[in-house]
Parts: structure tokens; C-alpha cells; sequence
């Protein structure tokens, strides 16, 4: 009888709570700016703005204890708490909060990966996996989740079980690389030989094949021998700069945004590129305009990180719209090589292992044309 006055008491809280949910445009508005000030605060990696974020999720939630954006908050809070703080009872709290509101596998998902990679009470987080697995229907979560078990058994030295795990991260999906590379220490840890030797081999076809993917999609882009010098962009200090101004030069646009992980080796590779062509023009170009660091301001302060200091001495230049529509870029990294006459020759989307040289020979015969 206890049993079913607490579901009756479950049932009736719940759905007290459910038709309450509020959702007015200032907490549209607010929200937007938080989902912002979050993704500031995850590119610039400063504690002090990570402190200052969460004080305004908690007055949100304060002000707002039943909005329609509460789980989304609380994923942020959680995200940002578990980054600045080691306290697991803290964190514990924050996910168990989430948790009541809402219970999803994914949801889960994401909280494991929180304890485990961070290693707040992991333990946890793998026993979470493992009670969601099987309602992991969609292959990106099921990867996500055979590696995160794979990363705590080898953090526990259980390699039997890790292999197994990153095995089944393998067979969900073979076309990614992190498995591989994880697959690959392990058997070199355990001095494997022929197995090193083994995953080696497969590795270095999926890098060549990426490649060959890599270069055959900018044979197909639209963009081809379209003319670029009719564009005009903003510089560093805010005055107008047309890519007329280069004519008759060799030019590399690369289209980035410091949110973008993929766009960090692609930097470095460029940046690396520009040392062996010096009369080749390399602009850099921070998309989109209206997200995070997409402004002179924060590009001066994020150009002081380790990872950006290869941008210091380029020429960083903040687009229009025009350019981003007319030209149909549809993601970051994206790079574009133009001829003397200002005419797109190669149109790059994402970054592969090894395009280095593939670029360098689009340079030297560019180059060498008249």
C-alpha cells in the first residue's frame, strides 16, 4: 500500500511540475545568452569565466526554478562545475538534479562521460554505460559508450576487458580513429608486436583513404573557378580590406572558427606552409562573425593561447554575409586556394592526415603558372 501511495505522490509531483514549465522570451533571450557565454567560456578555458558563468545559471534557475530550459542549463552547470572543481559530492548533486528532470540514456551518456573523463567517481559513470547500453540505438552513442568503458577499464588496468570494449567500438564503427589509436597503445603496452604492426597497417589505409575522399570532394565543389576578388572583408582593426588587393598573387583562405577542434592542426599546417611559400598570400578568416571569438577583441585574447599562437603575424580577416552565402561554405575548417587571375582552384572542407603535401603540390603549381 506504501509502495503505491510514494508512485501516487511520484505520479502527482511530476505532473504538478510538468504543467508549470515556463517558457517566456526573457528566458528565450537569457538562455541564448548563457548558450553563449558557455561556449565562451569552454573556448577561452579561463576559470574565472567558467566561476562567472555557473553564478549566472544558478540565478537563472533561481529565477526560474520550472523553465523549459532547466536540463540544458544543468547539463551546462554540470559541464562547467566538473572543468573548475574536484568535489564529486558536488558533482554527484548537479547530475543527480539532472537526472530527476531527466532520466534519457543520453542524457546518462553524457554524465558518464563527465565522471569518467574527468574522473569524478568513474565508477559511477561506468555502472551508468552499462545500465544504458542496450537502449543505445543510434551507433555514434553506442561508439561513445564502448570507449568511455574502454577508458575506465584500462584507468582500473582491466586490459582484458578494455580490449574487449574497444573491439566493440571497432565493430560499431571502423571508419573512426580513436578506437584504433586506443586499440593500438593498448597492444603496445602489452608488447604485441605483430599485433602493433597489424593495427598499423589498417590505420595508414584509413588516413590514405580519408586523403583520397579529401581530394576528390574539392574536385566536385561548386565553388570551382569561381572568381574571389569581388569579396571584402574587415580586418584586425576594423577597416575594410577587398581580396582585389591581392591580385596576381598565389592566395590560401582558410575559414576557421576557434570553437572548431579539427580547425587547430589545420592552423598549424598552414601556418607551417606559409614559411616554405613566402609569396604566397595566407589569410585567415574567423567565421562566423556572431559566434565565439568572432570578434578583433576576443581573437587578441584567444590569439595568446598556446594553440593559436601560429595566427600571430597573419592576416586574420571577419567576413560578410555575402560571403558566407554565396560561396556556400558548410563547415569549419574550409579552405579555399586561389590562382594569379583570382579564380577558386581547390575548395578543401574539414582537415585529413597528410594533406600537407597534398596543398604543397596545389601551391607549387599554382605557382608556377603565369
Amino acid at each position: 500500500m506504501k509502495s503505491i501511495q510514494w508512485l501516487l505522490i511520484f505520479v502527482f509531483s511530476s505532473s504538478c511540475f510538468a504543467q508549470s514549465i515556463t517558457d517566456s522570451k526573457s528566458e528565450g533571450y537569457q538562455f541564448s545568452q548563457l548558450n553563449h557565454a558557455w561556449a565562451s567560456a569552454r573556448t577561452y578555458s579561463s576559470k574565472q569565466y567558467y566561476l562567472a558563468v555557473i553564478d549566472s545559471i544558478n540565478q537563472f534557475l533561481e529565477q526560474y526554478p520550472n523553465s523549459v530550459y532547466k536540463t540544458g542549463l544543468l547539463n551546462y552547470k554540470l559541464d562547467l562545475v566538473s572543468t573548475v572543481s574536484s568535489d564529486e559530492v558536488l558533482t554527484n548533486r548537479i547530475a543527480d538534479t539532472l537526472l530527476f528532470y531527466d532520466s534519457l540514456a543520453q542524457t546518462k551518456l553524457g554524465i558518464a562521460e563527465i565522471f569518467i573523463d574527468k574522473n569524478l567517481n568513474a565508477a559511477r559513470g561506468a555502472s551508468m554505460i552499462h545500465g544504458i547500453l542496450p537502449l543505445l540505438d543510434v551507433n555514434n552513442q553506442r561508439y561513445r559508450a564502448f570507449n568511455l568503458l574502454a577508458h575506465y577499464d584500462i584507468s582500473k588496468g582491466d586490459y582484458l576487458s578494455a580490449k574487449t570494449n574497444l573491439l566493440s567500438a571497432i565493430k560499431t564503427d571502423s571508419t573512426r580513429y580513436e578506437s584504433w589509436y586506443s586499440y593500438l597503445s593498448l597492444l603496445k603496452a602489452r608488447e604485441d608486436v605483430d599485433g602493433v604492426k597489424s593495427i598499423e597497417l589498417i590505420i595508414k589505409r584509413l588516413e590514405d583513404n580519408d586523403l583520397l575522399n579529401y581530394g576528390e570532394e574539392s574536385s566536385t565543389s561548386p565553388n570551382l573557378f569561381k572568381e574571389i576578388y569581388s569579396y571584402n572583408f574587415t580586418n584586425m582593426d576594423g577597416k575594410p580590406v577587398s581580396l582585389s588587393s591581392f591580385r596576381k598573387n598565389v592566395v590560401v583562405i582558410n575559414c576557421f572558427a576557434f570553437w572548431c577542434g579539427a580547425c587547430v592542426p589545420e592552423l598549424q599546417m598552414l601556418h607551417s606552409l606559409s614559411k616554405r611559400f613566402p609569396k604566397v598570400t595566407f589569410l585567415f578568416v574567423n567565421m562566423p562573425p556572431h559566434f565565439v571569438g568572432g570578434n578583433p577583441k576576443d581573437t587578441r585574447l584567444l590569439l595568446n593561447k598556446p594553440k593559436y599562437e601560429c595566427l600571430q603575424g597573419h592576416k586574420i580577416l571577419f567576413p560578410n554575409d555575402e560571403f558566407e552565402r554565396t560561396l556556400d561554405i558548410k563547415g569549419v575548417p574550409t579552405t579555399f586556394i586561389i590562382d594569379k587571375q583570382g579564380v577558386i582552384r581547390f575548395d578543401y572542407l574539414g582537415f585529413a592526415k597528410g594533406s600537407e603535401e597534398l596543398i604543397r603540390n596545389n601551391l607549387r603549381q599554382l605557382s608556377s603558372e603565369k
